[in-house]
């Protein structure tokens, strides 16, 4: 199977150590499209050559040792300065408003050689394999729609700027460093592959690392679409996230890793608190549209799914935890607001206040 690489499409960033563990953080992971190029250049261990000669000067002895990747030489061009992106990169602190939002970034003296960034990149162009003739009609109820795409992996650490140009010219900025081997990413967070013939999107089938070759990158096709952009830096949650049955490495009695990466926190999202009284029927509102009718004693699962199913909002734009009667939403912050209508409740109403 061959395939063209013509354009970077997205690119992630998720916040890990030095071992390529991702690191949980309210701003720990991103998705830009605002990067220009991102180089890979390997940095060799050149081959030894071994000889000795004898005493009539002729080489009784010749061997050599082959040449060694030792890390990749990393080079990440930026259409621009975002705040979020290079203090991961940079460990440089951002400077924030009055609201507490990033607006810059302040260099500092030392290099972090202590934490790291984890890219994904997804690139575009056609492979041999796009859009194969279906043999049944489960291509109907396929998790892809048949377009494929390029993903590149790498970890790196040791990041710093290049020069800062400003004029009458359009700027644009280089940040460099080396990679290191992802050897704690396993699995990794998210769904970047395909887990069955269907295109369902899952983790990654195998860890990122493998000691044997001792990788630092990886690169494959993929049906699993690019993530958006976000607005900023997000939420990276493990731990709660990866709780059991859903195990990021494995569970306590040997239990397996979870094949589908939970989804993270909703990225900068707008959360509420939802309290229901009384007995009967209550129903959600996202801007106008109303949800259809949840019942007093609805579990978070089916107040998030009914929210879902409303004609303007997509499955991933919403998550609901808490108890019965008791709630906290989070919208993305594209979606209008959220009310309620509690005009089917006996005895009890709901209230809906933003956080």
């Amino acid at each position: 199977m061959a395939f063209a690489v013509v354009k970077g499409l997205s690119l992630r960033a998720t916040k890990v150590d030095r071992c390529g563990t991702p690191l949980p953080g309210l701003a720990n992971r991103i998705v830009t499209d605002g990067f220009i190029q991102a180089n890979l250049d390997p940095n060799m261990k050149d081959a030894n050559e071994l000889t000795q000669e004898n005493a009539a000067g002729k080489e009784c002895v010749s061997d050599r040792t082959p040449p060694e990747r030792r890390w990749w030489n990393t080079e990440l061009q930026l259409c621009g300065v975002d705040p979020d992106l290079w203090s991961m990169m940079l460990s440089w602190a951002r400077i924030l408003d009055y609201d507490g939002n990033p607006i810059g970034v302040r260099d500092r003296k030392s290099v972090d050689a202590d934490t790291g960034v984890m890219f994904e990149i997804w690139t575009g162009g056609e492979g041999d394999d796009d859009c194969p003739a279906p043999t049944d009609d489960s291509i109907f109820t396929a998790a892809s729609t048949g377009k494929q795409y390029g993903y590149l992996a790498f970890a790196g650490s040791e990041f710093v700027s290049g020069a800062i140009p400003v004029g009458a010219q359009v700027s644009t900025f280089t940040l460099t460093g080396r990679t290191i081997a992802p050897k704690n990413w396993g699995r990794g967070p998210y769904n970047v592959a395909a887990i069955d013939s269907s295109g369902t999107p899952g983790r990654l089938l195998v860890p990122a690392y493998s000691k044997e070759d001792d990788n630092h990158l990886l690169f494959f096709r993929t049906p699993v679409e690019p993530p958006k952009p976000t607005d900023g830096a997000c939420e990276l949650n493990i731990s709660s996230v990866f709780a059991a049955p859903n195990y990021y490495f494995g569970g306590p009695a040997s239990e397996p890793a979870a094949d589908v990466a939970p989804p993270q926190p909703i990225c900068n999202g707008k959360k509420y608190t939802v309290a229901v009284s009384g007995t009967g029927n209550w129903q959600a509102k996202v801007g106008t549209v109303p949800s259809a009718n949840i019942a007093h004693t609805a579990l978070a699962s089916a107040v998030q799914s009914a929210i879902e199913a409303l004609s303007n909002v997509e499955v991933g734009q919403v998550q609901v935890v808490g108890t019965a009667g008791n709630y906290t939403v989070t919208l993305d912050p594209s979606l209008p607001a959220l009310t309620a209508d509690s005009t089917g409740l006996t005895g009890g109403t709901v209230t809906v206040t933003p956080l």
